[in-house]
Protein backbone atom coordinates (compact mmCIF):
# COMPACT_ATOMS: atom_id res chain seq x y z
CA UNK A 1 0.00 0.00 0.00
CA UNK A 2 1.23 3.21 -0.79
CA UNK A 3 1.60 6.29 1.86
CA UNK A 4 -1.47 7.86 -0.80
CA UNK A 5 -3.88 5.08 -1.25
CA UNK A 6 -7.02 6.76 0.10
CA UNK A 7 -8.66 3.84 0.57
CA UNK A 8 -8.44 3.15 4.40
CA UNK A 9 -7.42 -0.65 5.20
CA UNK A 10 -5.93 -0.89 8.24
CA UNK A 11 -7.92 0.86 11.09
CA UNK A 12 -5.07 -0.41 13.40
CA UNK A 13 -3.32 2.88 15.23
CA UNK A 14 0.42 3.31 16.30
CA UNK A 15 1.41 2.16 19.31
CA UNK A 16 4.24 4.12 20.79
CA UNK A 17 6.08 1.15 21.93
CA UNK A 18 6.56 -0.29 19.33
CA UNK A 19 9.97 0.60 17.43
CA UNK A 20 12.97 -0.08 16.98
CA UNK A 21 15.53 2.42 16.27
CA UNK A 22 18.83 2.07 14.42
CA UNK A 23 22.11 3.54 13.93
CA UNK A 24 24.60 1.12 12.82
CA UNK A 25 27.27 3.48 13.97
CA UNK A 26 26.17 3.37 18.16
CA UNK A 27 24.88 -0.89 18.67
CA UNK A 28 25.00 0.14 22.04
CA UNK A 29 22.40 2.84 21.77
CA UNK A 30 20.39 0.54 19.52
CA UNK A 31 20.31 -1.67 21.97
CA UNK A 32 19.58 0.53 25.25
CA UNK A 33 17.61 2.80 23.24
CA UNK A 34 14.31 3.65 25.36
CA UNK A 35 12.81 6.67 23.27
CA UNK A 36 12.74 8.12 19.96
CA UNK A 37 10.98 10.73 18.31
CA UNK A 38 9.45 10.97 14.65
CA UNK A 39 10.73 14.68 13.94
CA UNK A 40 8.32 17.23 12.93
CA UNK A 41 8.28 19.44 10.09
CA UNK A 42 7.79 23.08 8.91
CA UNK A 43 7.38 25.38 6.16
CA UNK A 44 7.16 29.15 6.24
CA UNK A 45 4.53 30.70 4.18
CA UNK A 46 6.05 33.63 2.17
CA UNK A 47 3.80 37.07 1.08
CA UNK A 48 3.13 37.58 -2.64
CA UNK A 49 3.06 40.89 -2.96
CA UNK A 50 -0.44 42.32 -4.68
CA UNK A 51 -1.64 45.89 -5.03
CA UNK A 52 -4.51 45.45 -3.41
CA UNK A 53 -3.74 42.95 -0.45
CA UNK A 54 -0.74 41.00 -0.02
CA UNK A 55 -1.34 36.61 0.03
CA UNK A 56 0.19 34.16 1.72
CA UNK A 57 1.71 31.75 -0.49
CA UNK A 58 3.56 28.42 0.95
CA UNK A 59 7.08 28.72 1.35
CA UNK A 60 9.81 26.70 -0.72
CA UNK A 61 11.76 25.20 1.84
CA UNK A 62 10.93 22.32 4.53
CA UNK A 63 13.10 22.44 7.77
CA UNK A 64 13.01 19.66 10.08
CA UNK A 65 12.53 19.52 13.81
CA UNK A 66 15.22 17.47 15.41
CA UNK A 67 15.69 14.01 16.25
CA UNK A 68 15.76 12.87 20.08
CA UNK A 69 16.83 9.51 21.56
CA UNK A 70 16.88 8.63 25.07
CA UNK A 71 18.83 5.12 25.78
CA UNK A 72 19.84 3.89 28.93
CA UNK A 73 23.44 4.27 30.25
CA UNK A 74 25.23 0.62 30.76
CA UNK A 75 27.95 1.03 33.61
CA UNK A 76 30.94 0.80 31.36
CA UNK A 77 29.18 4.11 29.91
CA UNK A 78 29.92 2.54 26.05
CA UNK A 79 26.36 4.33 25.05
CA UNK A 80 26.95 7.62 26.10
CA UNK A 81 30.69 7.47 25.10
CA UNK A 82 29.95 6.42 21.60
CA UNK A 83 28.23 9.65 21.01
CA UNK A 84 30.71 11.50 22.67
CA UNK A 85 33.45 10.19 20.93
CA UNK A 86 31.85 11.28 18.00
CA UNK A 87 30.78 14.77 18.60
CA UNK A 88 34.91 15.04 19.82
CA UNK A 89 35.64 13.75 16.85
CA UNK A 90 34.44 16.52 14.65
CA UNK A 91 34.58 19.09 16.59
CA UNK A 92 38.03 19.17 18.54
CA UNK A 93 40.57 17.88 15.72
CA UNK A 94 43.83 18.96 16.42
CA UNK A 95 45.57 18.65 12.62
CA UNK A 96 43.39 17.54 9.36
CA UNK A 97 44.75 14.03 10.16
CA UNK A 98 42.29 13.58 12.95
CA UNK A 99 39.34 14.84 11.34
CA UNK A 100 40.41 12.36 8.17
CA UNK A 101 40.98 9.61 10.89
CA UNK A 102 37.41 10.48 13.07
CA UNK A 103 36.14 6.81 12.99
CA UNK A 104 39.47 6.30 14.99
CA UNK A 105 38.49 8.45 17.43
CA UNK A 106 35.79 6.36 18.97
CA UNK A 107 37.50 3.79 20.88
CA UNK A 108 33.44 1.88 20.91
CA UNK A 109 32.68 1.99 17.56
CA UNK A 110 33.02 -1.21 15.18
CA UNK A 111 31.14 0.34 12.03
CA UNK A 112 33.14 1.18 9.42
CA UNK A 113 32.88 4.88 7.35
CA UNK A 114 33.39 5.64 4.29
CA UNK A 115 34.20 9.23 2.77
CA UNK A 116 32.11 11.22 5.66
CA UNK A 117 32.68 10.00 9.10
CA UNK A 118 30.97 12.85 10.48
CA UNK A 119 27.45 11.32 8.98
CA UNK A 120 25.72 8.33 9.59
CA UNK A 121 22.36 6.87 8.23
CA UNK A 122 19.68 5.57 10.72
CA UNK A 123 16.46 3.77 10.57
CA UNK A 124 13.62 4.03 12.69
CA UNK A 125 10.99 1.32 11.90
CA UNK A 126 7.46 1.03 13.27
CA UNK A 127 6.15 -1.98 14.56
CA UNK A 128 2.70 -3.53 13.91
CA UNK A 129 0.15 -5.09 16.36
CA UNK A 130 1.87 -8.37 16.16
CA UNK A 131 5.54 -7.09 15.91
CA UNK A 132 6.13 -7.36 12.01
CA UNK A 133 8.01 -4.25 10.65
CA UNK A 134 5.30 -1.98 9.03
CA UNK A 135 7.01 2.06 8.23
CA UNK A 136 10.43 2.85 7.80
CA UNK A 137 12.14 6.62 8.12
CA UNK A 138 15.54 6.46 7.11
CA UNK A 139 17.59 9.14 8.39
CA UNK A 140 20.22 10.65 5.99
CA UNK A 141 23.58 11.88 7.17
CA UNK A 142 22.97 12.27 10.70
CA UNK A 143 25.08 13.63 13.29
CA UNK A 144 24.94 14.16 16.98
CA UNK A 145 24.47 17.85 18.15
CA UNK A 146 23.83 17.56 21.88
CA UNK A 147 24.71 15.26 24.58
CA UNK A 148 23.04 15.10 27.80
CA UNK A 149 24.76 15.33 31.07
CA UNK A 150 24.82 11.41 33.58
CA UNK A 151 23.79 13.01 37.16
CA UNK A 152 25.83 11.25 39.84
CA UNK A 153 23.80 11.32 43.46
CA UNK A 154 24.30 9.01 46.31
CA UNK A 155 20.49 10.06 47.44
CA UNK A 156 18.88 8.41 44.61
CA UNK A 157 18.38 4.55 45.13
CA UNK A 158 20.67 2.15 43.24
CA UNK A 159 17.95 0.81 41.60
CA UNK A 160 17.06 4.13 39.52
CA UNK A 161 18.24 3.40 35.83
CA UNK A 162 20.46 5.70 34.05
CA UNK A 163 19.06 7.42 31.22
CA UNK A 164 20.95 9.70 28.52
CA UNK A 165 19.15 11.67 25.70
CA UNK A 166 21.23 12.36 22.25
CA UNK A 167 20.01 15.25 19.80
CA UNK A 168 20.63 14.70 16.22
CA UNK A 169 20.25 16.70 13.09
CA UNK A 170 19.66 15.58 9.83
CA UNK A 171 19.59 16.09 5.88
CA UNK A 172 16.12 14.67 5.11
CA UNK A 173 14.29 11.52 5.74
CA UNK A 174 12.43 9.26 3.95
CA UNK A 175 9.01 7.32 4.83
CA UNK A 176 8.61 3.59 3.37
CA UNK A 177 5.62 1.36 4.49
CA UNK A 178 7.06 -2.16 4.31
Amino acid sequence: MALNDTNICNTDLLQSSKFIFLIPRLTEVQFFCQAANLPGVNSQSTVQVNPFRDAAVPGDKMEYEDLEVEFLVDEELRSWASIYYWIKGYTQAEAFEDYQNLDKLSKFSQYEYINTPQYADALLTTLSANDKPKVRIHFIDLFPVYLSSIPFDVRVSSEKTMTATATFRFKRYEIAVV
